[in-house]
C-alpha cells in the first residue's frame, strides 16, 4: 500500500517540492480562508472545513442550521450566533443582505463570497451594512454598498482585512471609525460614497493596490480623514475625491508613509499640510512640495486626464 501523507493545520499547504508549508494567501487554502493577519494567533494556517457556516439569502429558511444542505438565510443571524474566541469562515451566497449586520464578539471570522459577491446593505433605518466592535474579520470577493441612510463599514476596537473587496455607492462615508481599528485593504476599492471614502480616529490604515475614488459630494468628507492614526499607501491610487478642504488626504497627528502611488483630488492641491509629516516618495501628486524622493507633481491637465 502507498502511504498518503496529508499536511496538518499548523502547515496546511503542500508547495510543488512535496514540502508542507504555511498558507500566505486565502486562495491557497482549500475552504477559501486563511489566517493572513500577523496578530492573529492561527496566522499562517487555514480555516477548517468543520469551520464554515453557510449562509444564502435565497434559501428557504426554516431551522436552517448553517450546513451547505440547509444554510442559513441570514448573516445577521449567522454573525449573532459566534460565542467569543470562535473560528468561523462565513461562505456567503450571491444576494442582498439588508439586515445591517453586526459582529460584537471577540472572534475570528472569514467572510468570503460563495460562487458570486454578495451585497451587504444597510437596514434602511441608518445601521451599516457591516458593523464591528470587536475581533477580526477577514472579506474575500463581498461588496458593502447600497446603504441609503448610512455608512458602508463602522468600525471600533476591531480588525478588518480585506481582499478583493469593494465598499461603494453608500449615503455616508464608506468606511467610518468611531474608535481605533486596525485595517489594511488589499486589491480593494472605497467608491462613490456621497459621506466620503474612509474616515479614521485611531488605529491604523494600510492600502496596497488598493482605489479610493469618487468619494465626496463637495461638501462633505474626502477620500481618507486620518486622525490620531497611522497610514501606510502603497501602489494605490486616490483619485476624483470631492471633500470640504483637501480632496483625498486629510490628517491630525497623523504617521505613515505614502509611495508608488496617485494622489489627485476633483480639484488642485489634494493633500492637507497636516499630512506633511507622512513620508512621501515616488508618486504622482497633485499638490505641491508633496511629491518626495522620486515623485511627480501633476498639474491642471494632468489632473483632469486622470479623473
Amino acid at each position: 500500500d502507498v502511504e498518503t501523507f496529508v499536511c496538518g493545520q499548523e502547515l496546511p499547504i503542500c508547495n510543488p517540492a512535496g514540502a508542507c508549508v504555511p498558507c500566505a494567501t486565502h486562495d491557497e487554502c482549500t475552504t477559501g480562508a486563511c489566517h493572513i493577519d500577523p496578530t492573529d494567533s492561527l496566522v499562517c494556517e487555514c480555516f477548517l472545513e468543520d469551520e464554515i457556516i453557510f449562509v444564502d439569502s435565497n434559501a428557504v429558511c426554516a431551522g436552517g442550521d448553517g450546513s451547505e444542505a440547509t444554510p442559513n438565510c441570514s448573516l445577521a443571524d449567522a454573525l449573532a450566533s459566534l460565542a467569543e474566541d470562535d473560528n468561523r469562515l462565513l461562505r456567503v451566497a450571491p444576494g442582498i443582505y439588508d439586515e445591517g449586520a453586526s459582529l460584537l464578539v471577540d472572534a475570528t471570522i472569514a467572510i468570503v463570497g460563495n460562487g458570486g459577491v454578495p451585497s451587504l446593505e444597510g437596514d434602511g433605518a441608518g445601521s451599516p451594512g457591516l458593523t464591528l466592535f470587536d475581533g477580526r474579520v477577514y472579506t474575500v470577493g463581498i461588496r458593502v454598498s447600497n446603504n441609503i441612510a448610512g455608512e458602508g463599514v463602522r468600525c471600533s476596537n476591531a480588525t478588518l482585512w480585506m481582499q478583493g473587496s469593494e465598499v461603494g455607492d453608500n449615503a455616508d462615508y464608506g468606511i467610518f471609525t468611531d474608535g481605533p481599528c486596525v485595517m489594511r485593504l488589499d486589491g480593494s476599492s472605497v467608491f462613490n460614497n456621497l459621506g466620503g471614502g474612509i474616515r479614521l480616529l485611531g488605529g491604523s490604515l494600510a492600502l496596497d493596490n488598493a482605489a479610493i475614488g469618487s468619494n465626496g459630494t463637495g461638501t462633505r468628507g474626502p477620500g481618507i480623514n486620518a486622525q490620531f492614526a497611522s497610514v501606510d499607501i502603497l501602489y494605490s491610487t486616490l483619485a476624483g475625491n470631492d471633500g470640504v478642504g483637501p480632496d483625498n488626504l486629510q490628517c491630525f497627528q497623523t504617521t505613515g508613509s505614502v509611495r508608488n502611488s496617485i494622489v489627485v483630488g476633483a480639484s488642485g492641491s489634494s493633500a492637507a499640510l497636516d499630512c506633511f509629516p507622512l513620508e512621501f516618495a515616488t508618486n504622482a501628486i497633485d499638490t505641491a512640495g508633496f511629491a518626495g524622493n522620486g515623485g511627480l507633481n501633476v498639474d491642471e491637465a494632468d489632473r483632469k486626464s486622470v479623473v
